[in-house]
């Protein structure tokens, strides 16, 4: 027992703790964080570049196509012969990260019988949050088929995660608990159903 304390009453040890538990406290009080991010964006900047991944497919809307348009939102009559277009090459799903809780003439009404015809378009919704209101998906879009856009950023106003599950609002136009991203992955999938482990509480893909 006297071993003991004179073990505990070494300078070492109790200099050991006290910085053990500054640091914690520091940690914990956020002080570290900002040098934490800026080490954590450098070694991203480290990685090697990855090459594109063959099975993805892009399609953006650039300045130069709204110049030649004159419009913006894009009217549903040219998403609906892009949608036609892009599954004549039979992909397994496409996300549409473009809202379209409003009309947007001409070709509104035929844009909305495709999205909700098709088993492949995954639409867009948002939650709200502490500035703006929720955007609702198009309209007959079951949850299945949408998918929330909604991030998150750290203290320093950028976005270095991404959000995959969100517990529904209640009365919220906004009703899947998936994320756009989410939704794609588990419709290129396929007959996959996703859990969370009893043991863990792990989010898991099977």
């Amino acid at each position: 027992m006297l071993r003991n304390l004179r073990i505990l009453t070494q300078p070492a040890i109790i200099a050991s703790a006290i910085a053990t538990v500054f640091l914690f406290g520091i940690q914990r009080l956020g002080v570290l964080e900002p040098i934490e991010l800026k080490v954590f964006d450098q070694m991203l900047l480290l990685r090697t570049d990855l090459s594109p991944d063959p099975r993805i497919l892009v399609v953006g809307v650039s300045e130069k196509d709204l110049q030649k348009l004159q419009q913006w939102p894009l009217p549903g009559k040219i998403l609906d012969r892009l949608f036609s277009k892009l599954e004549q090459y039979q992909p397994r799903v496409i996300g549409l990260d473009i809202f379209r809780d409003l009309r947007v003439e001409p070709g509104h009404d035929q844009l909305l019988k495709h999205l909700q015809q098709s088993d492949r378009i995954i639409s867009v919704c948002k939650y709200s949050d502490s500035v703006n209101s929720p955007t609702p998906p198009p309209t007959g879009i079951e949850p299945e088929q949408v998918g929330f856009s909604d991030i998150v950023t750290d203290t320093d106003d950028i976005v270095r995660r991404n959000l995959l599950l969100l517990k529904p609002e209640s009365g919220s136009p906004c009703a899947t608990p998936y994320s756009l991203g989410l939704q794609v992955v588990l419709h290129y999938l396929g007959n996959v159903q996703p859990k969370f482990s009893s043991a863990q509480g792990e989010f898991q893909i099977q």
